[in-house]
């Protein structure tokens, strides 16, 4: 996991496009995620 992030922040010029992309994942991921959570509320209240 450490090599991995070191990877990851080794290159400099394609860096804040990754970034970018990244952070739409994650963004997404926690969109998804709170819609999930709403829906199984939804259908457990």
């Amino acid at each position: 996991m450490i090599d991995f992030m070191d990877h990851i922040e080794t290159p400099a010029k394609p860096a804040p496009a990754l970034r970018r992309v990244l952070l739409a994942a994650a963004a997404g991921a926690v969109l998804a995620a709170a819609a999930w959570v709403a829906l199984w509320l939804a259908m457990h209240l």
